[in-house]
């Protein structure tokens, strides 16, 4: 009878229907929203509530071809069929492949532009070509996609808008930085690695952070740039400081007065102790001011 019982159970369970998975041939998204509005275009055949919900919740951040063995694996226990493929991928990722930019560029912050409809739904034989005119150089561009059914004969154009920005490498901040009124230290930063259309608006010299001050604060990882900072007095008027004095081939050290405060890189007037002489030097360091005789 127990032998009878199990081959009956086993019979039961084999046959319960798998959860079936339908969609496009390929769903591309340009924002993380827009990919969760895009994975509605799925439909569910013989799923429970429960699978469906988790299945999104594997697709949030999913990108390439999606199989059933996919998400049995993100599922255990989970029996999901997906009859066809279907290729989840971002809209940076479409236009990156099918435009050629110079080694280090690339296009950032893909999005469609002129519809309600912020994803796109491509057939299997869709033929993709997307024209930029103006992509040989950085900023924010306009892109024309066109997907060409060959069955069907139909063409879809798309405007997308995205930017070209540069592989550029910037100081982030270890941690979260306070407004301070003292110099930053090196330490407090690190190199990071990312794309922007105007890399030199990045402050980028580790060793000359200890000359600034920051005049926002500053959240974990985000890059430094220039208006972030504001630069420090390193001399003040009356207050003497050191000179060293080069003439290419002898070096000489001294004290004098600043006539005014100044920064890093400043050229100002001082006046000698001794002989109260006028001379003209520029700031390297605090307190330090390097003149050419």
């Amino acid at each position: 009878m127990l032998k009878i019982f199990s081959i009956f159970f086993f019979t039961f369970i084999s046959s319960t229907p798998a959860c079936e998975v339908v969609g496009p041939a390929k769903i591309v998204y340009s924002t993380a929203s827009n990919q969760s509005s895009g994975l509605r275009s799925l439909s569910f055949k013989a799923c429970s509530e429960d699978q469906i919900k988790s299945i999104h919740s594997s697709l949030s951040d999913f990108e390439g071809v999606l199989r059933g063995r996919t998400l049995e694996a993100e599922i255990p226990g989970s029996k999901i069929s997906i009859p066809k493929p279907i290729e989840i991928k971002s809209l940076s990722s479409l236009v990156n492949e099918k435009i050629e930019l110079p080694k280090g560029w690339k296009l950032i912050e893909a999005q469609v532009v002129g519809s309600q409809q912020k994803n796109l739904n491509l057939q299997k034989n869709s033929i993709v070509t997307i024209e930029c005119q103006s992509c040989n150089n950085t900023g924010v561009k306009n892109l024309k996609l066109e997907a060409y059914d060959p069955i069907s004969a139909r063409k879809d154009v798309t405007w997308i808008k995205a930017s070209v920005a540069v592989k550029t490498e910037v100081l982030s901040a270890t941690s979260a930085l306070p407004i301070n009124h003292k110099g930053l230290s090196p330490s407090s930063v690190k190199k990071a690695t990312i794309y922007s259309i105007s890399p030199e608006a990045y402050f980028t010299n580790q060793s000359q952070l200890v000359f600034y001050k920051l005049n926002k604060g500053m959240k974990q990882g985000q890059p430094i740039k220039f208006t972030d900072l504001s630069a420090l007095n390193l001399v003040r008027p009356g207050q003497p400081v050191r000179i060293n004095m080069n003439s290419g081939v002898i070096k000489l050290n001294g004290s004098a007065t600043p006539m005014r405060a100044g920064r890093l890189g400043e050229v100002i007037q001082l006046k000698t102790i001794n002989s109260k002489k006028i001379i003209i030097g520029r700031i390297t360091n605090f307190n330090e001011v390097e003149v050419e005789l």
